[in-house]
Parts: C-alpha cells; sequence; structure tokens
C-alpha cells in the first residue's frame, strides 16, 4: 500500500507550500528535542520515585511531561497524515495544551508555596493568578477551530479569533510574578536569618547576582533566574510572533509547540533539581539537601533524620543502617571591624551536605 501523498501537495500556490513544509519543520525539531529529554532524564525520573514515592507535586510533574509528549506528538500526526474526524482530533490536542500549561505552572506554584509557606495571601494571591492562567489556555478551545484542508484528507488549523494570544500571553505572566516572589522570598529569608541592614545597591546586587547569599539560597535563585528567563522569552517570542503572521496560520501557529516544549524542559529541570539530593544545579553548586532558612522547605522533616534509642547501658545510640552518612555543615562568616581595632566576625548562614558511604552508623 502506498503512503498518503504530503499534504504540502494541496497547497494552493509554491508559497503556501513553503511555508507550511517551515511549519513543520517546527514541529517536528520540538518533538525530537522533547524525546531527547525524556529519554536523557528517565534515570532522574526513577531516581524521583525511587526517593520521593508517588505524592502530588510528583504527579503532577510526570502529568506535564506526559501531557506534553501527547500534544507535540498529535501536533506532528495532524501536518503529516490524514485524520477523518478533524473536530475530535482538535478537542484533544488542544485539551492537552491546556493540561501541560496548567500542570507545568502547578510546578512553579509549588516553589512559590515552598519559599512563602507561612505566608497565606500570598499563597492565595499566586493561586488566583494560576486559575487566571489556566483560564488563558482554555482559550484555545474556541478559537482554534480544525478542519479539512479543501480537497485534502489532512486537518487544517486556523486563528478564528485574536484573543487566542491569550493562550501564551496569561502563562508568561505568571512566569514573570513567580520569579518575582521567589526571588524576593529567598532574599527576604537571608536578610532577616542575617539581621543584615542593605542599601538599595546591596540589594540590587543580592536579587539579581545572589551576593552574600549561602550556596543553596544562591544556587535556587540562580535556578529561577534561568528558568524564568528562558519561558518569559519564549512567551514573549510566542506571542509577537503570533501577531506578525497574523496573516498566515502555518507560520502563525508554528511557535506553539516549541513554545510548550522549551517551556516544560526547563520547569521540569528545576523540579528535578529540587527533587533529586544528590542533583547539580547551575555552575556546577552541589543542591543540598537542607536549607538552612526558615521557609516551608524546613517545616517538613528531614527525610534522612534517624530516631535515637537508649541501650541498656544508658547511652544514646542510632540504629544500625547498611550505610554511613556524614553531614558536613559549612558557615558562611561576615566580618566587622569593632570600634576598637578588633575584627569581629558572625555567621551569616550554613549549609548542610550529606556523604553517604558504606558502613554502619552508631
Amino acid at each position: 500500500m502506498p503512503p498518503p501523498p504530503s499534504p504540502i501537495i494541496f497547497a494552493p500556490n509554491f508559497l503556501e507550500a513553503y511555508r507550511a513544509s517551515i511549519g513543520t519543520d517546527f514541529i517536528v525539531g520540538a518533538l525530537s528535542v522533547f524525546i531527547w529529554d525524556v529519554l536523557y532524564n528517565l534515570w532522574a525520573d526513577y531516581q524521583i520515585i525511587r526517593l520521593h514515592g508517588i505524592n502530588f507535586p510528583t504527579m503532577v510533574y510526570f502529568l506535564s511531561r506526559v501531557s506534553t509528549l501527547g500534544f507535540t506528538l498529535m501536533g506532528a500526526i495532524v501536518i503529516s497524515m490524514p485524520v477523518k474526524d478533524c473536530h475530535s482530533f482538535q478537542q484533544g490536542i488542544l485539551a492537552l495544551y491546556v493540561i501541560l500549561i496548567s500542570s507545568t505552572m502547578l510546578l512553579s506554584y509549588f516553589r512559590v508555596c515552598a519559599v512563602w509557606a507561612k505566608n497565606y495571601y500570598i499563597i492565595g494571591i499566586y493561586l488566583l493568578l494560576w486559575l487566571t492562567g489556566v483560564a488563558g489556555s482554555l482559550t484555545v478551545f474556541s478559537g482554534l477551530p480544525f478542519t479539512h484542508l479543501e480537497g485534502s484528507p489532512y486537518c487544517l488549523e486556523f486563528v478564528l479569533h485574536g484573543f487566542v494570544a491569550a493562550a501564551v500571553f496569561a502563562p508568561t505572566i505568571n512566569h514573570v510574578l513567580v520569579f518575582f516572589a521567589i526571588a524576593y522570598g529567598v532574599c527576604k529569608a537571608h536578610i532577616l536569618a542575617t539581621h543584615q541592614k542593605l542599601s538599595i545597591s546591596s540589594s540590587y546586587r543580592v536579587f539579581f547576582f545572589g551576593d552574600s547569599l549561602p550556596a543553596f539560597s544562591k544556587t535556587m535563585l540562580q535556578a529561577s533566574q534561568l528558568c524564568y528567563l528562558v519561558a518569559v522569552l519564549s512567551g514573549t517570542t510566542a506571542v509577537i510572533w503570533f501577531y506578525v503572521y497574523a496573516s498566515d496560520p502555518n507560520y502563525r501557529l508554528a511557535i506553539f509547540v516549541p513554545y510548550a516544549v522549551i517551556v516544560n524542559i526547563m520547569f521540569s529541570w528545576v523540579f528535578r533539581s529540587a527533587k533529586l539530593t544528590s542533583g547539580t544545579m547551575p555552575n556546577g553548586v552541589p543542591s543540598p539537601a537542607v536549607n538552612p532558612y526558615p521557609t516551608a522547605m524546613q517545616t517538613r522533616r528531614n527525610e534522612f533524620e534517624m530516631t535515637r534509642t537508649d541501650n541498656s547501658e544508658g547511652l544514646s545510640r542510632y540504629p544500625s543502617l547498611p550505610i554511613q552518612i556524614e553531614v558536613n555543615r559549612v558557615v558562611d562568616l561576615k566580618g566587622d571591624m569593632t570600634p576598637d581595632g578588633h575584627s569581629e566576625r558572625k555567621p551569616t548562614g550554613t549549609v548542610d551536605y550529606i556523604k553517604f558511604g558504606t558502613g554502619s552508623v552508631e
């Protein structure tokens, strides 16, 4: 049985055929990149399940990955294979887009909850912002209908209403606001812990460069900066692209799939780095297992904490384990000159690193 003809041959002219081929390259390229990312991080995903089990954040993470894969795969199918029922296919692919955007934004909302655990006003406000982003993504159902290309068995999507740009614009605004919440929360926790009085210039350097922050907080800040910078740039590019190529649906919608793939890859990377105690973050800084500041990450009991028991000799002992756990604490000190000319060094923060080895702990 011969393969079906390419949808490009049904284009009314050469220019339309060329634009359709470019849109196909965008989608197939994004699908290839995402499949590579999934395969590359299979071991990390297994480690997340092994160390943390199946909980709600983990389920949201895997839901975002599966829905992104399904969205990109269906996007590649609709431009390369004949589809009998375009309407049903449209409902499926757009539903996957809403799920991937909602779950990916929910991963960033978890970070806000971790930093602002005891501030229920902030948590409530950002929950409303998350719902706003979800509502924006729902505009694709009424703004992007599918129909058969004239004289062919292939489906063609076109823009019925311009407000469909909210499907990208609303999540992008959400990313910007979430970044400022995380960055400000990390810096505020550092200031409260060290009792520092920062000027405008020093506050600027702490906020954007992480100056004087301990390793954990600086790593968290840098990861957020990179993740949200890429997400915001991708969203801004997609919105501009959408309006620049308003006259051509092939070009106009080609950017949606790469945008979804890039955003999910970045937020998934941050989630994995935060979950894996042995993971590494930007600049090769190891990801510590304990947060030195009183945020929500300290409200949960350490997963490696052991219960002490008393033996018959009245000595405190820890239960024997098949591995030895060594904890090293790094203390950041800041020196100040006292009025009598002596140097007084004060701790500005501590970071605990956990090292595993063979043997037993007593």
